[in-house]
């Protein structure tokens, strides 16, 4: 969350004909919307501390499993005069990088995803390969069955990542544990695999049933049906993002 206070400090350096009270920021959210406890929830966090801190104004633009939604939602904030988009995640990037060229006095912030030479536009990319790796290795540590599972919400670069980190961190302990690898998103629509904690219930169910005992979940909203059938089984599950131990105490 400091991270995001950090951000307007700066840009209030880069807009200075306004103060604090004047800036307007919108959050551009992908399909697995706010309530996810991960992901979009910490950008979500991180902006109402620095509206309450700074006295700037925020809107919401919540988009769906249509790319389409994208251009809609973007269009939308940027009628209310906002000053900044704030645009969380990786399917952003092509919406970005076209309403940046059209608006070059609007600042762009791209979470999850690099993008160079564009003025305004900043980026954020995360080491998440490291936490993975530490991921796997306490997984084949509390493994009793040496077999673990990986939820994916989808077969991205992002994605890979994390499964890379996770992999290695196994092998890095026992190198005989397997791993059960499912992506929730077969390509129908970009991001529903991460809107659908229905399917990350019946996905972790199924690798509960082939002697997993811990599911590496990183699937967004997803993931809270894999966190779900975890206390139902009384298996382990690691989440993403953010602390989700709240969300059954003992097996996360």
């Amino acid at each position: 969350m400091a991270y995001f206070r950090l951000i307007c400090c700066l840009l209030f350096l880069l807009l200075p004909g306004l103060s604090h009270g004047q800036l307007t920021v919108g959050f551009l959210v992908p399909v697995s919307g706010l309530g996810d406890q991960s992901f979009n929830d910490i950008t979500y966090a991180g902006l109402i501390r620095a509206r309450n801190d700074f006295g700037l104004s925020l809107f919401i633009g919540q988009c769906d499993a249509d790319p389409l939604s994208h251009k809609v939602e973007m269009e939308g904030l940027l009628e209310e005069g906002v000053d900044i988009v704030v645009a969380n995640g990786w399917e952003f990037l092509d919406t970005v990088k076209e309403y940046a060229t059209k608006n070059p006095d609007k600042i762009f912030i791209l979470n999850d995803q690099a993008v160079s030479g564009y003025d305004n536009v900043v980026s954020t990319v995360f080491s998440q390969h490291e936490g993975a790796f530490l991921a796997g290795a306490l997984a084949a540590m509390v493994s009793k069955e040496h077999q673990l599972g990986f939820v994916g919400g989808m077969d991205i670069p992002v994605i890979r990542s994390f499964l890379v980190g996770f992999q290695e961190g196994v092998r890095f302990i026992h190198k005989e544990t397997s791993i059960s690898i499912s992506y929730l998103d077969r390509g129908e629509n970009i991001g529903t695999g991460f809107d659908n904690p229905a399917l990350g219930y019946k996905v972790a169910h199924e690798l509960y049933d082939k002697n997993v005992d811990v599911i590496f979940s990183v699937a967004g909203l997803s993931g809270n049906g894999v966190i779900r059938a975890a206390a139902e089984r009384k298996l382990y599950v690691i989440g993403v993002d953010a602390d989700q131990d709240h969300m059954a105490k003992g097996y996360v």
